[in-house]
Formats: C-alpha cells, structure tokens, sequence
C-alpha cells in the first residue's frame, strides 16, 4: 500500500539522504562559526581590558592573578621589577593602539582554543609592543605567554591635537 506512492519514493530516495545530511553538516558548521567568532571577541575583549589597564596603571598583582599556572610559577621577581622600570622609563601611555590576533588550536589539547595577540601602545617617552597567548581555564581567560619589546624614543609634540587614551 506504501510502497507506490509518491512521498515513500521521495524519502527512499538516495537525494533526499544527501540532501538532509548537508543541511545537518551546514547547520554544524553555521554553530561551529558562530561559536569561534564569539571566543574571538571574548578573548579580545579580555586582552583590551586588562592591557588597558596594565598600561595605563602598572599593578604588579593584578598581572600575576591573570597568569596561567605555569606562567606564575616561572615567573621571577626580578622579571617583574625590569618590567615595571621599563615601563616607569616609557612615562605616560599616550594611545593604546588596540589588539590584533588570531585563535588556535592549543598543542596539548586539540579542544583547546588559544588566542594569539599582539598589543601595540605608545608612551611619552617610547613605544611598547607585547604578544600574548591567552586560553580559557575554569571559565576564565588567563595569559599563557607574554613577550613584549620597547623602544625609548620621545614623542613628537602635536599642538592643537587630542590624544584619547
């Protein structure tokens, strides 16, 4: 009684499978974008802010509490005094340029996202620039690596201008 009508042929049929399984991989992959784009603005947003605020205002303990495990432990006092001097030297952050970056998949852990920053700032006395590494543990984005590299050079003064910081 099923077997010669119309609708049993169609959903038999071998298009109709391909059909429905294309929909699923393009519903998944629709997701899969959706939810990497909004990991790339959280993690961005992480590094602004707390860049922004490093730069602005150094505070050793708040830097320490945003670094990984293993980061913290390798961390020397001596490290963060030669980058507080650095930074004393470079005077007043004049512009925050912002941060630009990608997200990976982590080395260890092939469900791990890592973003990869670069953060570029301009002080009153030189320019700073610093790559992070940053991945999500327990919910919370936490510095992985932190490279960064200065140069002592005054600005130009600029009459009649606005710099926003």
């Amino acid at each position: 009684m099923y077997g010669n009508t119309f609708l049993y042929r169609f959903i038999k049929s071998f298009v109709t499978y391909v059909f429905i399984l294309l929909l699923f991989i393009s519903i998944g992959l629709g997701y899969g974008l959706y939810n990497q784009r909004q990991v790339y603005r959280e993690s961005q947003r992480f590094i602004n802010t707390l860049m922004l605020t490093l730069l602005a205002d150094w505070n050793n303990d708040l830097f320490l509490s945003q670094l990984s495990p293993e980061l913290y432990k390798n961390t020397t006092a001596k490290q963060m005094q030669t980058l507080q001097q650095i930074l004393s030297k470079l005077g007043e952050l004049a512009n925050y340029h912002g941060s630009q970056g990608k997200l990976f998949r982590s080395h260890r852990f092939w469900w791990q996202v890592i973003g990869r920053y670069h953060v570029y700032a301009s002080f009153q006395n030189g320019l700073f620039a610093v790559q992070i590494t940053v991945f999500k543990i327990n919910g919370e984005w936490k510095i992985e690596q932190f490279e960064y590299e200065y140069w002592l050079q005054p600005l130009p003064q600029r009459f009649n201008s606005i710099i926003i910081v």
